[in-house]
């Protein structure tokens, strides 16, 4: 689990976003706060609110991949970090019901991530670093700094 993860990595003050009950109450047991949110609209979280923001996986599940990062972006400090993990290049069309902003993101561009990184550069970021690995599955995982 995410959340565990980071608070062994010495995390403190996490919050947790899920819209999933079942997934809610599984974090809960971490002792971090954890909300239920869409994260398409994030009204309970608070302008400039993070250092961070850390999505896993998330982003390509989105209907509208601006929104959330609009969400991201109005949730962090500026100068703060977002951290995203991505599958890519994700050109199978047997997903494309469940990672549906895939196309918008520009995963399904097998371009060494050159498009997705464009996508949140022209919304308020600045790439700090791209890697490319493996871990579940083909995956890029980018750190933005919020402009």
């Amino acid at each position: 689990m995410g959340i565990r993860y980071l608070i062994s990595l010495g995390f403190v003050n996490i919050t947790g976003i899920d819209i999933n009950a079942d997934k809610l109450a599984l974090a809960q047991q971490s002792g971090a706060r954890v909300l239920r949110a869409d994260m398409h609209s994030m009204p309970i979280l608070k302008d400039h609110e993070f250092d961070i923001v850390y999505s896993s996986h998330t982003l390509e599940h989105a209907y509208e991949p601006s929104r959330v990062v609009s969400e991201f972006r109005r949730v962090l400090k500026p100068g703060g970090r977002l951290y995203i993990v991505l599958p890519y290049p994700d050109t199978r069309l047997e997903d494309t019901i469940q990672h549906c902003g895939k196309f918008e993101l520009g995963l399904d561009i097998v371009d060494d991530g050159v498009t997705v990184t464009r996508y949140f550069e022209q919304r308020g970021f600045r790439l700090l670093s791209k890697q490319f690995d493996s871990f579940r599955e083909p995956e890029i995982w980018l750190v933005f700094e919020r402009l």
